[in-house]
């Protein structure tokens, strides 16, 4: 996943990093806001967003999410 992401809980953000639980379900940590808050959320719940421009990225974010 490279460029912006968007979870179903509507996190939007960047990937920070990847990981697998002791149980192995892969999991990602999106960065987000101003101060590069880390939500760690189910890759599964996590949609990888198209565009690389923020503004594009975050209308496509929003019709995802309905």
């Amino acid at each position: 996943m490279i460029g912006y992401v968007v979870s179903r809980g509507g996190t939007f953000g960047v990937v920070h990093r990847t990981y697998h639980t002791e149980d192995g379900e892969p999991m990602v940590i999106i960065k987000w806001g101003p101060l590069g808050w880390l939500t760690p959320v189910a890759e599964k719940d996590v949609k990888n967003l198209s565009s690389s421009y923020e503004s594009e990225a975050r209308k496509e974010a929003e019709e995802w999410l309905g």
